[in-house]
């Protein structure tokens, strides 16, 4: 987002101004550590911006479509997102 407004609360969408801090919903955040559309240094800051009591930061050495198309992905991301979706979420419940 250009002025990083996103990160400032400050993102206007429609009639209405989006802050991350309105988030409360469980958030699992997967970053690509080798990603340069978006980098590491972009993607991670949003797991403390958030309200949620609930969150999860997944790191994979790999790039942007490594980070689903790829053996590490099937290796990591995958058994993440079925550990999340049946234990942090059900803790969220």
């Amino acid at each position: 987002m250009r002025d990083n407004t996103l990160i400032g609360g400050a993102t206007p969408v429609g009639e209405r101004t989006v802050d991350l801090a309105d988030i409360t919903s469980p958030l699992l955040c997967v970053v690509a550590d080798n990603d340069h559309i978006c980098p590491p240094a972009a993607a991670s800051p949003v797991v403390d911006l958030v309200s949620s009591d609930t969150t999860r930061l997944v790191r994979i050495p790999a790039g942007h479509i490594g980070l689903i198309i790829s053996r590490t992905a099937s290796k990591i991301i995958l058994p993440a997102l079925v550990d999340w979706l049946t234990s942090d979420l059900q803790g969220a419940s």
